[in-house]
């Protein structure tokens, strides 16, 4: 018998997967047509502000030029001037309306330890069913920690010596290591 706080995902939600799967493929199909076009482009400045502005502010004047410089590419059609880089099929699978018994579902089999650092500032995941998660996993999983920190969403990105310690000490508590590349290498087939 499955405990009571566990959900599972009902099969008549299919056909609602089904359609979100047409109109998914009709976005891409879109999207992807547009791969070959070089997408609007910016002077460094402008991108930097660009992006600050389109975080809501989130991430810091400070802190985007680290994202620019990763995250754009030099126009091939104005040379002094900077595109964001980043798969605009992405927005199409990312943002993708998710369901709430599927995310309880898969939420309640994490087993491996799971760190959550709340930025208090941050409007992300205050809604009652990302409450709800967090709850749920305080009461199911022990090795699940919650930190909030003050700060943005990109608290990690614009003071990281408020994340680093909690992460350090999650990290250590649980006997995770960092492994150098080629000791993954060594491990894989």
């Amino acid at each position: 018998m499955m405990p009571e706080h566990m959900h599972t995902f009902p099969d008549n939600k299919i056909e609602f997967y089904v359609q979100q799967a047409r109109e998914n493929i009709v976005k891409l199909e879109t999207t992807q047509a547009l791969l070959d076009k070089e997408p609007p482009s910016y002077p460094y400045d402008e991108a930097v502000k660009r992006w600050h502005l389109g975080t809501k502010k989130s991430v810091s004047l400070e802190s985007a030029p680290y994202l620019v410089n990763r995250g754009t590419k030099q126009s091939k059609n104005q040379p002094k001037q900077f595109y964001f880089s980043r798969d605009s099929r992405l927005k199409v699978l990312l943002f993708a309306p998710e369901n709430n018994d599927f995310s309880r579902a898969v939420v309640q089999r994490i087993k491996s330890p799971m760190l959550y650092i709340k930025a208090t500032d941050s409007k992300y995941a205050t809604d009652d069913f990302n409450i709800e998660i967090r709850q749920v996993l305080t009461k199911i999983h022990d090795k699940y920690e919650m930190h909030s920190v003050p700060g943005t969403h990109h608290v990690h990105l614009n003071t990281p010596d408020i994340v680093a310690p909690i992460i350090t000490q999650f990290l250590e508590k649980y006997h995770i290591q960092h492994m150098e590349n080629e000791k993954i290498q060594n491990k894989c087939p």
